[in-house]
């Protein structure tokens, strides 16, 4: 193989290997986010159109009753405010059940420091985001004071609501804006805070079949008499999945277009080959092999360049997509810069997914460009006028 074509296998092979590895970290870094919003967000929420849940006793039993949904749990939230010793957040504060099934069960896998039982009726214990916590500089056993937006009116003017709580404990989503939004406490203290005794915001449901929640809750609330707010987790955060798809398009776009301009230095590998093989193409065609012979012929060594560049930057692909991690790490600390950065990225570590039906298009779609590449030098090739070739090699 000659200088030239090795240039053009390996333009393939740096193309469709940067492809593959980009694709895998979009890929990884889509589901990881939908998996961590489902480790604590339920896959949807029916609420009340007041702000507290109505007919209660009729959406249990439809819940109940549903064969699809695999666990459920009342709630009570809203937003707030944290007042640490000297630094301030604003969180989502949310009551929950400690002993319950639902968001309890996920929230207890999800704790790095104490215990969810820690938040007694009574006690209250609030159990905050480690990134939080960090944030407020707190840590176990500290006083926090959380401020509602619901003020109380009196004689001396407008007094907000505000209620002294222990940390008991910290919870790590893995999803930087949870991990620095959410706070949860129980829920007969939070609804004692909320001013909201025997009532609660909604229900939190899981199915056993989180793509089917939009219409689940659906039918579960129209079931159950309507008069609901439902969302499910697919409506959440729209814009961020949607933009994400628009990403992932549109940096594919331009990597195909980077992949085809090295599937094209096959076009100056080829008219150097034909070049140099004018005679013998010419002593082809004197021995019998017709035009479309001599096409086939360079059309096949432009398939078979393209096919080798596809399949080593496959494996090079894969290859650097495994080590991903270490990679960065290591060009961060030889280099001295910060090339991730969690609270940019949505997420604390790099993900990544690697989708073999993708990587097997990928691959395809290199040889495609490859072939689309050669046809024009091939078919120079094969309208060589044998006798002149001949004539001039004299």
């Amino acid at each position: 193989m000659s200088f030239i074509s090795m240039f053009s296998v390996l333009g393939i092979a740096i193309g469709v290997a940067v492809i593959v590895t980009v694709m895998s970290v979009m890929n990884g870094f889509q589901s990881e986010v939908k998996n961590r919003m489902l480790g604590i967000l339920p896959h949807a929420k029916i609420m009340g159109l007041g702000g507290s849940l109505e007919n209660r006793d009729a959406l249990q039993a439809a819940l109940i009753a549903n064969k699809d949904v695999k666990s459920f749990s009342a709630f009570v939230s809203s937003e707030a405010l944290l007042l640490g010793s000297k630094e301030v957040s604003g969180i989502q504060f949310k009551g929950i059940d400690p002993k319950e099934s639902g968001s309890a069960q996920k929230l207890e896998g999800l704790m790095v420091q104490g215990q969810l039982d820690s938040m007694s009726n009574g006690s209250f214990n609030i159990v905050l985001g480690k990134g939080l916590a960090d944030d407020l500089n707190l840590s176990l056993g500290d006083p926090v004071t959380v401020m509602i937006p619901n003020s109380l009116i009196s004689a001396m003017g407008v007094i907000p609501r505000l209620k002294r709580f222990t940390v008991s404990g910290f919870f790590e989503a893995g999803v930087y804006e949870f991990d620095r939004n959410l706070a949860f406490a129980n829920l007969l203290d939070a609804q004692t805070l909320l001013q909201m005794p025997g009532k609660i915001s909604g229900m939190e449901i899981d199915f056993f079949d989180p793509k089917q929640s939009r219409e689940m809750v659906r039918k579960i609330a129209i079931g159950s008499g309507g008069g609901y707010t439902i969302t499910d987790w697919t409506v959440q955060n729209p814009n961020f999945f949607r933009s994400l798809e628009l990403t992932k398009t549109i940096i594919f776009m331009v990597l195909v277009l980077i992949l085809a301009v090295a599937s094209f230095n096959i076009v100056s590998t080829l008219v150097m080959l034909i070049k140099q093989k004018k005679a013998s193409i010419a002593v082809m065609r004197s021995l019998g092999v017709d035009h479309m012979g001599i096409f086939k012929i360079f059309l096949a060594i432009g398939l078979l360049l393209g096919l080798a560049g596809s399949i080593l930057g496959i494996g090079f692909g894969i290859l650097v997509t495994e080590q991903l991690s270490g990679i960065v790490q290591s060009l961060e600390s030889i280099f001295g810069v910060t090339l991730y950065q969690a609270e940019i990225y949505f997420l604390s570590e790099l993900p990544t997914e690697i989708h073999w039906l993708e990587v097997l298009w990928i691959g395809l779609l290199a040889v495609l460009l490859s072939l689309v590449s050669s046809v024009i030098p091939s078919y120079r090739a094969s309208r060589l006028n044998p006798a002149d070739v001949l004539r001039s090699h004299k």
